[in-house]
């Protein structure tokens, strides 16, 4: 008699275990839709890529100009090699021959791609048609981006200042191509924002902390080695101002959340990925939302109490974002004394409150002034950094940008 419910027992156990998975797969299924829905009528993002055929417009000018410097760029026979040697001749500001001879030749067999991009650089960006041109072309576009920061090298050491300044520009604006994403999709259920079907675009700007880092330390060697006209100085100002943004990390963590993934291939499994990726989700909107409309460092501040693996990601991913942003705005201050300078006889400020930058540059560190400071060898604009401790340009040198007192 036991021995005849033994089967049955079985099948009835694996019933109880299927039906429990499914009855939590269904639980996690309403979850993530809530959480979608939500999402949706904030009008943010829930997915990098079309959810629906969304309608951009027509192409910019722009975009069809970096579409085609992306696909003429042509890389370097071993580019990792020479781009480290252009990174040590950058530091100790040494220039070997040979080194030039080999960035010569790759911004000539460049010329092409070089052109359009400083087509591009001339007119106005709102995207890729695409969202997922980013992906494709992202090699294609630091490749290009390598390739303009040797042509501006190049010009520095001619001392040619005016034009590597126009070069410098034109690599700043390529992060434009870089950064830039936009999103568009249709709502799936009417709310209070929208009727159903409306499509929804957005745009944002996402941190890139290594091109910036190329970029201000290129303006460190420009300046250096030449004195750009005040007109350059405009330029740049221009420039590096487009890349400030009070709104970095939330644009950042929206990217974020909408790139996250999961794979549903295996059944079994489909209920704890689908916990995972909501309780992902869960955590970058209470990251988004414990950041909004707070200040610097308050941002960063806001963020300390998320634990676990994500949660650390999260704090690590926001001062990399806070480290960028206060690159950029060292970079603009300087800019800025140089354009100080030019109409005071070449004298410096007595400190960076009295330059003509709107909105003032605060680091995103202490929410107070960037540091300026003067010695013998020149001056230094610098962010006291991550743990908030003002110890000299020296213990945050990454995210100080130093001008040599032998500016000609």
């Amino acid at each position: 008699m036991n021995r005849s419910r033994w089967p049955l027992r079985v099948i009835v156990v694996l019933l109880t275990v299927i039906a429990a998975v499914a009855a939590w797969e269904y639980v996690e299924l309403r979850r993530l839709d809530g959480e979608l829905a939500r999402i949706e009528g904030r009008r943010e993002p829930t997915s990098i890529f079309r959810l629906d055929a969304p309608s951009f417009g027509p192409e910019s000018e722009a975009s069809r100009d970096y579409r085609a410097a992306a696909a003429l760029v042509r890389p370097a026979d071993d580019p990792n090699r020479l781009n480290a040697r252009l990174e040590r001749a950058e530091r100790a500001n040494d220039w070997p021959p040979d080194l030039v001879a080999a960035m010569e030749e790759r911004v000539r067999n460049n010329s092409d791609a070089l052109g359009y991009l400083d087509k591009a650089a001339k007119t106005e960006f709102d995207g890729f048609p695409e969202p997922t041109v980013y992906v494709t072309r992202a090699f294609d576009l630091f490749d290009l981006l390598q390739v303009v920061r040797m042509r501006t090298s190049l010009l520095v050491l001619a001392a040619q200042g005016d034009d590597a300044a126009r070069s410098l520009h034109a690599a700043l604006r390529l992060q434009r191509a870089m950064t830039v994403w936009t999103w568009g999709q249709a709502n799936r259920r009417p709310n209070a924002l929208s009727q159903p079907g409306q499509i929804r675009t957005g745009r944002a700007r996402r941190s890139d902390g290594i091109a910036t880092l190329i970029q201000v330390r290129q303006l460190e060697i420009l300046l250096a080695r030449t004195r750009p006209s005040r007109d350059a100085l405009v330029v740049l100002a221009d420039g590096f101002a487009a890349l400030d943004n009070d709104d970095l990390l939330r644009d950042d963590l929206l990217w974020l959340r909408a790139s996250s993934r999961i794979t549903l291939d295996t059944p079994l499994f489909r209920p704890l990925l689908l916990h995972r990726q909501n309780w992902n989700l869960r955590d970058y909107s209470r990251a988004i939302d414990a950041q909004s409309s707070r200040k610097w460092p308050d941002k960063l501040d806001a963020l300390t109490g998320f634990e676990g693996e994500l949660g650390r990601a999260i704090v690590q991913r926001a001062n990399a974002v806070a480290q960028e942003l206060a690159m950029i705005r060292c970079a603009r201050t300087v800019v800025a004394i140089e354009q100080f300078k030019r109409e005071h006889a070449e004298t410096l400020p007595e400190d960076v409150t009295k330059l003509n930058v709107q909105p003032p540059p605060v680091d995103p560190f202490s929410g107070q002034p960037l540091r300026f400071t003067r010695d013998a060898a020149g001056y230094v604009v610098y962010s006291v950094g991550i743990d908030r401790r003002d110890g000299g340009p020296a213990s945050t040198s990454e995210i100080a940008v130093r001008v040599q007192a032998s500016n000609p």
